[in-house]
């Protein structure tokens, strides 16, 4: 069982044994406004949806919706419906945003992340002068190479050549 499950049970345990948020953060050795959060959370939700709102990394587009509706519809606090759904201030502040601006349906599911297929476009990043010098060095070298490569082929078959000419005809072959 995950480190944070555990915690989540202590606290559980803790608030069913009536210890308020300093002595289960000073026990659970959490932050004292996670042990507040948490606590409240617990006692508003139950066991069941604690557990399950604490397991959530992606929010269902119904859950936004119900958190957005108690904010507009029934003046609830921002910061209350963060605490109370465990979820983050600034999330909370956006799904309004959008709502206000293109009403309840902007907040249904849509897939996530990166359309299949595309990627980023890459940024094309300056070459340091350095390097290029080195490359322009670096392509000379290799046709120098590549003239001496072909140069010494060429001797080499004449030589062949040559040797196989004096062996027909029977003459020594030079040792150079």
């Amino acid at each position: 069982m995950g480190k944070n499950i555990e915690k989540r049970q202590q606290l559980m345990e803790l608030v069913d044994a009536g210890c308020g948020p300093m002595e289960i953060s000073r026990r659970l050795n959490i932050y004292r406004s996670l042990a507040i959060e948490w606590r409240l959370l617990y006692l508003r939700r139950g066991e069941e949806e604690f557990m399950q709102i604490m397991n959530q990394h992606i929010v269902s587009s119904k859950i936004k919706q119900e958190v957005v509706r108690a904010h507009l519809e029934n003046g609830a606090s921002i910061n209350s419906l963060s605490m109370e759904y465990g979820l983050s201030w600034s999330g909370i502040k956006k799904w309004v945003d959008k709502v206000k601006a293109e009403g309840y349906d902007a907040l249904i599911d849509s897939a996530y992340g990166r359309p299949k297929g595309k990627t980023a476009p890459k940024k094309e990043r300056p070459i340091p002068p350095k390097l290029l010098e080195e490359n322009r060095k670096l392509k000379i070298e290799l046709e120098l190479v590549k003239t001496e490569n072909a140069l010494l082929k060429k001797v080499k078959a004449l030589v062949e050549e040559r040797d196989a000419r004096l062996r027909k005809i029977g003459q020594e072959l030079s040792k150079n």
